[in-house]
């Protein structure tokens, strides 16, 4: 890809290696477990954004000690149970770029 050079990547050793050298930072997590929607989140210019994998979402350990940080993207069908990842990041990252603007 020809943006690479302009990404600044960090490879962290753990989960809990990452929230220990981010403890400051403000979070949001995203889950269809979620009870809060995301068009709830206040944005700040400098928060980290995390999603689970696509296959599995979040861990529940994740989910449990961050809940109250916890949002969903409501889906009007009983019958799916969740978006795609790369389509829910986009809903996320655009929806956050609109309020920061």
């Amino acid at each position: 890809l020809d943006y690479w050079k302009h990404v600044n990547l960090h490879l962290y050793d753990s989960m809990d290696d990452f929230f220990a050298m981010h403890k400051e930072k403000k979070f949001a997590f995203f889950s269809s477990k979620g009870d809060q929607y995301h068009w709830d989140l206040k944005y700040t210019q400098d928060m980290f954004l995390i999603f689970g994998k696509e296959s599995s979402g979040l861990p529940d350990q994740i989910r449990y000690e961050h809940y109250e940080s916890l949002y969903k993207i409501p889906i009007r069908s009983e019958h799916i149970r969740s978006l795609n990842l790369a389509n829910a990041v986009s809903i996320i990252v655009y929806h956050g770029l609109y309020q920061v603007r």
